[in-house]
Order: C-alpha cells, then sequence, then structure tokens
C-alpha cells in the first residue's frame, strides 16, 4: 500500500498547547501542536493485478506470460480528486513463452519412435531446446501407446 499525497487532509481542529500561560516571562517557549489527518492508502497489489490483466491481453496467440516473470513498477505522480478517487499509473512487463497444451504433447508423441516424437515435437512447437525425452524401460524404443503412462514436463528456459 502507499498513501497519495494528493488526498492528504486536516481533520478538525488542531489542539495546542503552550507550556507557559500568556504574559508569563520564560526564556523559551514550547508548543504541543496535536492535528488529525485522512488520506487516501491505495493497495498496490490491486493495480498490479489489473496491470497484469492488460499484459495478459497484449500477448500474441500461442504464447503466454510466463508465470513470476512480471515486473511492475509504480510512478511517483499521483492525483486524486475531491470523491477520494486517487489516479496514478503503473508499468508492467514480463516474459513470454510458447503455451505448450500437455494433452497435446501426448498425442503428438504417442506410439511414436523417440526420434520421431523428438521431430514432431521440434515441429510442432518453437522451442529453445530439443526436446528430451526418455523411455523406460529402455530397450523399448519407442514412447508408450496409452497416454495415461506418458509424463511430460515443461521447463521455461532461463528458470
Amino acid at each position: 500500500e502507499f498513501l497519495a499525497p494528493d488526498s492528504l487532509r486536516l481533520i478538525g481542529t488542531p489542539l495546542e498547547t503552550f507550556n507557559h500561560f500568556v504574559g508569563e516571562k520564560a526564556d523559551s517557549l514550547t508548543l504541543d501542536l496535536r492535528a488529525t489527518f485522512a488520506a487516501t492508502a491505495v493497495n498496490e497489489r490491486g493495480a498490479q493485478t489489473v496491470a497484469r490483466s492488460a499484459l495478459e491481453e497484449m500477448v500474441c496467440g500461442g504464447l503466454g506470460l510466463i508465470p513470476g516473470s512480471e515486473t511492475f513498477e509504480r510512478e511517483t505522480k499521483t492525483s486524486s480528486d475531491e470523491q477520494g478517487r486517487v489516479t496514478f499509473s503503473i508499468r508492467a512487463a514480463g516474459r513470454v513463452a510458447p503455451t505448450i497444451d500437455v494433452g497435446e504433447v501426448r498425442e503428438a508423441v504417442r506410439g511414436q519412435s523417440i526420434s520421431t516424437a523428438r521431430g514432431n515435437l521440434s515441429e510442432q512447437y518453437e522451442l529453445a531446446v530439443p526436446p528430451k525425452i526418455e523411455v523406460w524401460p529402455k530397450w523399448m524404443g519407442r514412447v508408450p501407446w496409452l497416454a495415461m503412462r506418458i509424463e511430460v514436463q515443461v521447463r521455461q528456459s532461463g528458470n
């Protein structure tokens, strides 16, 4: 959260207390001033959620934001109106990667030889590194026919 500086306002009358009375002689005078202020607090997480949604809408088809790669920077300049509404700008950035459907991957490799399965995945998806396919037992040489026997792990490069 942050306070919008423009929204700061004095509530009521300040309470003044002096350490000496009027007309009393003193070398120094101390004033104790108590005042109550109100300001608008802004939940920055809410603004980041809105910015993240706007960022996701800008991502082209077939791509998705990499979770946790988003960064947000709020501008320090804010303004507020009489109704307490606060206006400010927030900049959002994030990394994107191809969206990979695990079900589609299973279908693309099901029953294929390891080399054919690698080729299918490399053609179907824009990958940073060649796909790694492991079968067990090793002598089998083919990906299982049953999709439920195929485990797919998607790793984002740079993570």
